[in-house]
């Protein structure tokens, strides 16, 4: 027997129905295996009572939002940490004052600096006829057709 005559036989059939008592067997068990599916219109649920306005708004995926209030939770504990730390160390360890001799020997050293006009600002340059003038080029930029 040819294929094609196969498939022609089998068009060619009556097709019968699902019997009416298995067909209620069938619909029962998929009714007790379905979870109830709430549909949220604001907050209210159609069906079952009420549904809390943070299921319905975390409903499209619990998981990666706990993810994000654990990592929260964590930089806030970090945060908390570090900070009573940074505070115990600045309290700690404050610098010494400077020693009025230091600020003595500042002021002398700017006072003989001012004597020798050897500021850091002063900028040093050769006298002029220590100046050798740099070669120039007479050549000039040009437009060039091609």
């Amino acid at each position: 027997m040819k294929p094609d005559n196969l498939e022609e036989r089998l068009q060619n059939l009556p097709t019968r129905g699902v019997p009416d008592a298995w067909r209620d067997e069938i619909l029962a068990a998929a009714r007790v295996a379905a979870p109830v599916r709430q549909v949220a219109t604001g907050n209210r649920a159609t069906s079952a009572g009420l549904t809390p306005w943070w299921r319905v708004w975390l409903w499209p995926c619990p998981e990666a939002w706990a993810g994000v209030a654990a990592a929260w939770c964590m930089i806030l504990g970090l945060h908390l940490v570090v900070g009573r730390s940074e505070r115990s160390l600045a309290s700690q360890s404050a610098p010494p004052p400077v020693p009025a001799q230091v600020w003595m020997a500042f002021g002398e050293q700017r006072r003989l600096l001012a004597e020798l006009d050897l500021s850091p600002h002063a900028s040093v340059r050769p006298p002029p006829s220590l100046v050798i003038p740099r070669p120039r080029s007479c050549r000039q930029p040009g437009t060039f057709m091609a």
